[in-house]
């Protein structure tokens, strides 16, 4: 059973969880937008309002067809993948029923409202959760870094927030033949279920 202590930790890291999860949407929107070239406004205007799976689609068909290196491709699709299962985590707890009477843990349903009486529950634990906000800020960092050559509000948090530890081992150098720079920052993906 969920204590009252466990549940403000658990609700705290899922409000922090959608808070990053809006700065990632955002930054991925200003890299779509910066890699077309296209003027900022008729960009806004041609992107306002598209949805994560349509956006990550474009992404990656315009990242294929760029004259990145094979090295940066793979980087930003290791990206992507791992925003799109972050996305799917997301949906489930943001569109779903959750039971947070299990310690350290949210079970999402969809019994209340699936179409066939089948249903599904998936859960996700407080150390899944925290991994994903991680990811997310990494995400958001690495979009920063390409469309800002800069990314100082997303290392800061990152250095506050993540242990050392983690953070040596999880971070290599990203796009440092696009950017010139040796910059000490890479995302790596965190090994996220497969909720299919």
């Amino acid at each position: 059973m969920a204590t009252e202590e466990n549940l403000k930790s658990l609700f705290a890291t899922i409000g922090e969880f959608v808070c990053v999860f809006a700065q990632c949407e955002t930054m991925l929107h200003c890299l779509l937008r910066e890699i077309t070239n296209l003027p900022d406004s008729s960009a806004r205007i041609i992107f306002s309002g598209m949805g994560n799976t349509y956006l990550i689609k474009t992404l990656k068909d315009l990242i294929a067809t760029s004259k990145a290196p094979d090295e940066v491709k793979t980087q930003l699709n290791e990206i992507f993948e791992q925003f799109n299962k972050i996305t799917k985590m997301r949906n489930h707890i943001m569109h779903r029923w959750n039971d947070f009477s299990s310690e350290n843990m949210v079970i999402t349903t969809n019994k209340l409202t699936a179409k066939k009486r089948i249903s599904e529950d998936i859960p996700y634990d407080h150390k899944t959760i925290k991994s994903a906000v991680t990811d997310l800020y990494m995400i958001t960092a690495s979009c920063e870094l390409w469309v800002y050559d800069r990314a100082v509000h997303s290392i800061k948090i990152i250095k506050e927030r993540i242990p050392k530890g983690i953070l040596n081992n999880a971070i290599k150098p990203i796009f440092p033949s696009l950017l010139g720079s040796d910059y000490t920052w890479r995302y790596k993906p965190l090994s996220l279920k497969n909720t299919d």
